[in-house]
């Protein structure tokens, strides 16, 4: 069985195999941040490097060099034949591809989604850093990427000595927790955030039995969250959300936000002593949201925000902690620890700001 790793997880390994040479592959479900998170951990080994970070290649930068081997055929990789009249031999033209120089992640996306046909142009390459008479450059690593045979995604089993060449690695999931940290720091929407840290089972959600085609994965809401940025009309925000998400996520997501617009959130904060816990859980997860959004706009207001919190329920109170955190990582705990109201909250909280 394959190992299962977490995003953290697998930017560790990819460093690991950069450093020792190792071929990775790397599977996951669809729309999970493979591809991302590949590229951000490319950016940083070339921060580690102190080079200059490019797609592509060039002469002492540290490069990305992204093959989609379902979109190639055979000739892109193989380059094209060309006769020597002068040595009267068959030589080929390398596509521009291929790095000459430089250093980085040569990264085969899709490996699993391309042709047997193409698969074996790219498997001396793979295997053996070489493709005919080139030789990949000191400095260069492999990783490959592919979907799970379970994603309806058509795709090719990897011929067993081609895959014995590969560590593997499964991707799984973001859980809710670390894909808010993501998503704060990638300015997604923050009424998705804040209804995803509710909905949590929405994050990602497919059904391989299903024909919809829209349907939510930490990558179509990204999608959402750029379609709806600025748009205040809530037929418009529905029909984006459902676009990228389905038509059933969406009308809970607008009726979530309903709810959550008509509670008085500045009121609570500005009389914290008079904060009663409310029935209705969806209430109580859109307070959360709430107090941690004000939290971000005005760092000034935790004072207050941290009395309601002695009065929320614990579970609801772990919540808004943990998203003011994301909101504010550098400067959040400093900003409560330095409270009052932190002594009566550390005793159960405090676990939950390392």
């Amino acid at each position: 069985m394959t190992a299962e790793i977490n995003h953290n997880e697998l930017k560790e390994h990819i460093r690991k195999a950069y450093k020792t040479e190792i071929a990775l592959f790397v599977t996951g479900t669809m729309g999970i941040g493979k591809s991302d998170t590949i590229k951000q951990t490319t950016k940083d080994i070339a921060t580690d490097k102190n080079m200059e970070f490019v797609e592509g290649w060039e002469e002492g930068k540290f490069g990305l060099i992204d093959i989609r081997l379902s979109q190639f055929n055979p000739e892109d990789l193989k380059g094209l034949p060309m006769f020597d009249t002068v040595k009267e031999l068959t030589k080929w033209l390398l596509p521009e591809i291929l790095p000459r120089s430089g250093k980085g992640i040569m990264f085969f996306d899709e490996l699993n989604l391309a042709t047997p046909s193409i698969q074996a142009a790219a498997y001396q390459l793979i295997l053996d850093k070489k493709l005919g008479s080139y030789k990949l450059p000191d400095g260069w690593a492999i990783i490959s990427a592919g979907n799970g045979t379970e994603d309806n995604a058509n795709t090719y089993e990897l011929p067993a000595p081609l895959a014995n060449r590969f560590a593997h690695v499964k991707l799984n999931p973001p859980t809710v927790d670390d894909w808010t940290q993501w998503a704060v720091a990638n300015n997604i929407n923050k009424n998705i955030i804040t209804y995803l840290n509710f909905k949590k089972s929405y994050l990602y959600k497919f059904d391989n039995n299903s024909n919809d085609v829209a349907f939510p994965t930490p990558r179509s809401w990204a999608f959402a969250s750029r379609m709806i940025e600025g748009e205040t009309d809530e037929k418009n925000v529905q029909r984006y959300i459902a676009s990228a998400v389905g038509d059933a996520v969406a009308r809970e997501y607008i009726a979530y936000h309903k709810m959550a617009a008509q509670l008085d959130i500045d009121k609570m904060i500005k009389n914290p002593k008079d904060f009663k816990n409310p029935e209705d859980i969806n209430v109580s997860y859109a307070i959360a949201g709430g107090l941690a959004e004000r939290y971000n706009i005005n760092p000034k207001l935790l004072k207050n925000i941290c009395q309601i919190f002695q009065i929320l329920k614990p579970e609801f109170t772990v919540i808004s902690m943990k998203l003011c955190k994301a909101y504010k990582p550098r400067t959040f705990n400093s900003d409560i620890l330095k409270l009052p109201e932190w002594d009566k909250l550390s005793k159960e909280y405090s676990k939950y700001l390392m």
